[in-house]
């Protein structure tokens, strides 16, 4: 198959960017507070994490939810999006 017609999973992408940032499960365990045996069965693309889930291991990857999710492709952090709506006032 094209990989460029492959959508990647929820799992995929936990994987991936746990990987690419030198994390074991084991350290993305403590930073979440998610039992390692949850967490392996989300990257083996067993179950799916629940909301919460995913905001805690997104926040512990310094990711956006919507990367995580395949909403977006790219790993947009945080703080740059903090960044850019520095200063502006919400009414």
């Amino acid at each position: 198959m094209n990989k460029t017609l492959e959508k990647e999973t929820i799992g995929s992408r936990i994987k991936k960017t746990r990987i690419k940032q030198n994390i074991t499960i084991r350290e993305l365990c403590k930073l979440t507070e998610i039992e390692e045996v949850l967490l392996s069965t989300y990257e083996s693309e067993l179950m799916e994490p629940n909301v919460r889930e995913i905001a805690k291991i997104s926040i512990a990857l310094n990711v956006t939810s919507d990367y995580i999710l395949g909403r977006i492709d790219e790993e947009t952090n945080y703080l740059r999006i903090l960044n850019r709506y520095k200063g502006c006032s919400v009414k």
